[in-house]
């Protein structure tokens, strides 16, 4: 978990400096957000991607854990 949480913040502070450069250093021109295609590929892929990825969290932090209550026949419900 140290390890994971530790990956977790060097990739945080590589988005950060990745937000920073695109919008500062390499910043869209204009034409760029009058093609609408470019805008919807763009926002698709954002879309898709982070989709993915929480689709992936809910894997493992939810489906993982209640398929090994019942491959041990226990019952997450029972109170």
């Amino acid at each position: 978990l140290y390890c994971t949480a530790i990956g977790a913040l060097v990739f945080a502070a590589l988005m950060l400096f990745a937000g920073w450069f695109h919008y500062h250093k390499a910043a869209p021109k204009l034409a760029w957000f009058q093609d609408v295609e470019s805008m919807l590929n763009h926002h698709l892929t954002g879309l898709l991607g982070l989709g993915s990825l929480s689709w992936a969290g809910h894997q493992i932090h939810v489906s993982l854990p209640i398929n090994q209550f019942l491959n041990a026949a226990v019952d997450p419900n029972f109170k």
